[in-house]
């Protein structure tokens, strides 16, 4: 009888709290307070169980995405799962899947590195800030615990094999063309942290991989996904975020500790104490959060200007907002075109020609990600190259570094002019090409000094085979593609050797998987394979149509007036660095894209402004100041940092 006294201390604790409903995370189905207690009593708040307060059809986005679909309050929050597109295919206990003749699955290395040779081409089309910009979506809508996972907590697994289950290492073949004469048989790796392991879904049903990130495209690695985030990320005056001003510029405030590469010799000491730590991962995306914390401040500095009697949190909301249509509008209508062609687009009711509200959204579907995007939209690392060149603003290169080293050392970017000198690349310096090459830091250390060796397209190939992710032929059926019988039907879409090394690896063209398949395919239409394409067009599709809060549709509270969403549609990259990026004079209107006729270098004066004066307020006569928004029951107990929350590792969860 003791042994209740616990939960029943939590449900009485919990009842004269409680503000909301509460939710499973997995199921997204509401639970009895005794469900929710029984969770809570045992840790699994809130991975497994959320408490969320009671929806509002009046009230505009909330800081922790809840009751973004009035009937679905939970998804759109952390720890909303993926979704799939379809169901998964699994082996023996929920193993992978092994080939239809009942042979295990080819070697993953092997099969890499019969589909992309290891060099370097340098793209004549696309700027590196196309790459910086694909990678910061994925960052905002899906987490990189994995890989913290097995750099950080679990080092071991080439030793300890198969035999520690949070393991899956890749082993390198005895012949491998680049690693044979290396001591080198094993690549580290874990596998994925599911609902299952944590005890929030049943063994018996299919794995299904946690997302500690938001699913939609808004900024959450920004503003935080959660109120305790969203508050402790804010300045609280005038609007803004907080931030530390080194040399007069300002950056997001210095403090976590993840930064294990910074040189402290060197004086390499700042890590962004950002909402999300992950923004201190990759080079790239980590720049771009510098501007967008410059972006923020500098749009709320503007509104306060404009509107003396608006208060902090009216400020920051409308901020907020404006700065997700801004960045959603440069995804959709500058980057993805170009990517995927414009009329493909449009046809599929993805962009629209107007420049009015779109009002497309459909209660029916609930704000996910896909889990067949995540894994596939890594193809782009065909398209990073590895250098990381800093230049003058005159355009002369100074110098050629390893991207690979400055993976999490966010300390390198205010010493030595090296977030001045790799902005200034980040417009002139070309991608990796789109081809059947991928730069050899990316396939043999893209882990720099953290893992001596690592191939990231080997790691994608084993991300879709440990989700489950059905054969080619059936994604191929899905987007009414040609779907092949036998291998020489492949011939139609995918180069005489690509066949011929699946045909090598996999016994039958269905046991095919779905990562290799896309690597094989031809570019039949722009830089991107066409089943890929069909998978990247889905999940765009889906996020528009399933955002209540989307910036182009004006059903919904706090959407633009057509005068504001006229002004939201000028945004391009180019005047997001013009604006915010270090030393820049001068930039092509569209940074996506190299200089070339059409798109030469003009001085930033030349680049279009988003005006703020349709923001403009009459001060008092319509409008209601907000109030800073009151933690839940549920976050007031934790809203001291969690470090299980922060750092989800299998170290926190095998104890």
């Amino acid at each position: 009888m003791h042994s209740t006294w616990p939960l029943s201390a939590v449900l009485l604790g919990l009842l004269t709290n409680v503000v909301g409903e509460f939710y499973d995370t997995f199921t997204g189905k509401q639970i009895s307070p005794f469900k929710y207690a029984e969770y809570r009593s045992l840790g699994l708040v809130p991975y497994c169980a959320q408490e969320i307060k009671t929806c509002n059809e009046k009230e505009t986005r909330r800081a922790d995405y809840s009751c973004n679909n009035l009937h679905y309050p939970i998804r759109g929050t952390v720890f909303t799962p993926y979704r799939r597109m379809l169901p998964p295919i699994f082996g023996r206990n929920y193993d992978n899947r092994p080939q239809i003749s009942g042979m295990p699955l080819p070697n993953i290395r092997a099969v890499r590195t019969s589909l992309m040779s290891d060099g370097r081409i340098a793209s004549k089309t696309f700027t590196t800030q196309l790459m910086s910009g694909l990678l910061a979506i994925l960052g905002d809508c899906t987490t990189v615990h994995d890989i913290f996972n097995y750099v950080l907590f679990t080092p071991t697994c080439c030793i300890t094999g198969d035999s520690d289950p949070r393991c899956r290492p890749i082993y390198v073949p005895n012949d491998d063309f680049h690693l044979r004469y290396s001591q080198t048989r094993c690549l580290n790796l874990t596998k994925p942290i599911t609902y299952q392991d944590l005890g929030c879904a049943p063994a018996t049903l299919p794995p299904e991989r946690v997302n500690l990130a938001a699913p939609l495209l808004d900024l959450s690695g920004i503003y935080g996904n959660d109120e305790t985030r969203a508050r402790r990320g804010r300045e609280l005056r005038g609007g803004r975020l907080k931030t530390d001003f080194v040399n007069g510029r300002e950056f997001p405030p210095t403090g976590s500790y993840i930064c294990v590469q910074n040189q402290l010799p060197l004086g390499e000491t700042r890590c962004h104490d950002s909402p999300d730590l992950a923004s201190n991962l990759l080079i790239g995306p980590n720049v771009l959060t510098v501007w967008l914390f410059r972006n923020h401040n500098r749009v709320a500095r503007e509104l306060e200007r404009m509107n003396p009697c608006w208060n902090d949190e009216l400020i920051y909301t409308t901020t907020k907002e404006i700065h997700i249509g801004l960045l959603n509008q440069i995804w959709y209508y500058e980057m993805f075109p170009l990517l995927l062609g414009y009329d493909y687009l449009r046809d599929r009711e993805i962009i629209y020609d107007t420049k009015g509200h779109v009002n497309d959204y459909n209660q029916k579907l609930e704000p996910r990600v896909s889990i067949e995007f995540v894994v596939l939209y890594r193809w782009f690392h065909n398209m990073q190259d590895g250098r990381l060149n800093k230049y003058t603003r005159k355009g002369k290169l100074l110098e050629e570094m390893k991207i690979v080293e400055f993976t999490l050392r966010t300390g390198a970017l205010t010493i030595n002019n090296t977030i001045e000198g790799i902005t200034q690349g980040f417009f002139r310096q070309g991608t990796a090409e789109a081809d059947y090459v991928i730069d050899p830091d990316m396939g043999e250390r893209v882990l720099g000094t953290l893992q001596s060796v690592s191939d990231i397209m080997a790691t994608d190939i084993h991300r879709g085979r440990e989700a489950g992710l059905p054969p080619y032929v059936e994604y191929r059926k899905y987007c009414h593609l040609p779907v092949p019988k036998e291998f020489d039907d492949l011939l139609e879409w995918m180069p005489t050797e690509k066949v011929d090394a699946l045909r090598f690896r996999y016994e039958r063209v269905e046991d095919i998987e779905l990562f290799p398949g896309i690597l094989g395919e031809k570019f039949l239409d722009g830089p991107v394979p066409p089943t890929l394409k069909c998978i990247m067009a889905d999940q765009l599709w889906w996020w528009r149509k399933s955002d209540r809060f989307w910036f182009e549709n004006n059903q919904h509270p706090g959407a633009f007036t057509e005068e504001q969403l006229y002004e939201i549609r000028k945004s391009t990259m180019s005047r997001i660095l013009c604006d915010n990026g270090d030393e820049v004079d001068e930039v092509q209107p569209n940074m996506f894209l190299l200089p070339d006729k059409g798109n030469e270098m003009v001085k930033c004066l030349d680049i279009p402004k988003v005006s703020l004066l349709p923001w403009k307020d009459n001060c008092g006569k319509d409008y209601e100041e907000p109030k800073l928004p009151k933690l839940t029951a549920a976050r007031e107990m934790s809203s001291k940092p969690n470090p299980e929350y922060d750092e989800f590792s299998w170290e926190n969860w095998g104890r």
